[in-house]
């Protein structure tokens, strides 16, 4: 016989069960067998018999390359927790800086504290170059370049990882708002300075930051971590979130219903009209909901609420106002936090939106990245074959 194979006597002795539950674990898929040509026996698949014993689990590929625990990031009904810390609460207050220091671990003034520097001479005509590309890939593109020039970026200490994470923090905002060199203002500030905000948008950034830091095990994360076990660099890991989060068709797709249906809703003299034709047509309300939160998004209430305060006289919010409320009158469905960033980043003049969401999620990557790189490199694991199997022997009659 073939090796991997074992008969109905040695699959019984190894799983200390009958004949009868033998057969049970095949006719319920458990257990795969193939009849020898020319007898009526049949051979038992060995791994599965391993699997059985052992109760495995079928486990998510990419899951099951990096660590499934993670003291980062709590989700609960009535919103998420940043190491115990309610990400609402922070939101009113810390800096994505202050909370880059929680979600890391670390003292923020052992990470921002350093002077600002010079980016290396190619990645100026590389950001000429890609000038009409959009934020995520000219960052894609310019990463790879500022890590070769960045010589402490392979300390993968913790500190030396939060230290290049402030780094990486920094020249992503600078990419993102077009500019050459990296700020060492607070990142909210950097962004108030280069789009001219007053102090009300200013604070708008800051939250919308602060609540986009992390939302644990999130595809993009889920990719982070397990390239972090690999042992790259800071650079590399927010490299493979960005590459994730933008090359998801699924969350394309909904991210663009859920902005063209803002603004249409902005556009409208009759949202809540607009609101009540979709819902008879039978069309979808993108941007509503959220598994994650059945109840309703507590991070859209959350910054929808501040925008109530700054847009208070503001034609479009009221607009948006109606709309929320039809379909809260109507369904009982309340927006999710991409809604509400998407009129958020109208109302600051961003050509795309979620910049400062991808700013904020960035910080949680590096964190994720940490956390995972301490329970050190993902060993070279053993496969559970699915594919067909490997015919036995022929049974010779002499």
């Amino acid at each position: 016989m073939l090796e991997g194979y074992v008969s109905a006597e040695e699959a019984c002795r190894l799983l200390s069960v009958s004949k009868a539950t033998v057969y049970s674990y095949v006719s319920r898929g458990k257990l795969r067998s193939q009849g020898v040509p020319g007898s009526k026996e049949r051979k038992y698949w060995l791994p599965d018999i391993a699997s059985l014993t052992k109760g495995e689990k079928k486990t998510n590929p990419l899951a099951g390359s990096s660590a499934a625990e993670s003291s980062i990031t709590l989700i609960t009904a009535s919103g998420h927790f940043y190491r115990g810390k309610s990400a609402q609460q922070l939101a009113d207050e810390a800096t994505l800086e202050d909370v880059a220091g929680i979600l890391w671990d670390v003292d923020p003034a052992s990470n921002f504290g350093n002077s600002p520097e010079t980016a290396p001479p190619l990645f100026h005509k590389l950001c000429t170059l890609l000038n009409e590309q959009s934020e995520v890939d000219r960052a894609t593109a310019a990463f790879p370049l500022l890590e070769q020039a960045d010589v402490r970026s392979y300390d993968l200490s913790r500190l030396g990882m939060a230290r290049t994470g402030a780094r990486v923090l920094r020249w992503l905002t600078a990419i993102i708002l077009r500019k050459s060199e990296m700020s060492q203002l607070p990142i909210h500030e950097t962004f108030a300075e280069s789009l001219n905000l007053d102090s009300g948008l200013s604070d708008l950034v800051r939250r919308i930051l602060v609540l986009s830091a992390d939302h644990a095990f999130e595809p993009g994360t889920l990719a982070v971590r397990a390239v972090a076990s690999t042992g790259v660099t800071p650079w590399r890991a927010v490299l493979t979130g960005l590459s994730v989060s933008s090359g998801r068709q699924s969350r394309s797709r909904h991210s663009g219903e859920t902005a063209r249906f803002v603004q249409q809703i902005l556009s409208s003299d009759h949202p809540a009209a607009d609101v009540v034709r979709r819902l008879r047509d039978g069309e979808t309300l993108p941007g509503f909901s959220s598994p994650a939160y059945p109840e309703g998004d507590p991070r859209g209430e959350a910054l929808l609420k501040i925008c109530a305060q700054i847009f208070s006289n503001d034609t479009e919010f009221k607009r948006l106002d109606a709309a929320l409320a039809a379909v809260r009158d109507i369904t009982g469905q309340r927006p999710g936090f991409a809604l509400a960033n998407m009129f958020a980043g109208h109302k600051l003049g961003l050509a795309q939106s979620y910049a400062p969401f991808v700013v904020g999620r960035a910080c949680g990557w590096i964190a994720h990245a940490i956390e995972q790189l301490q329970f050190g490199e993902i060993e070279r694991g053993s496969p559970s074959y699915k594919g067909p199997l490997p015919q036995p022997a022929t049974v010779r009659m002499d």
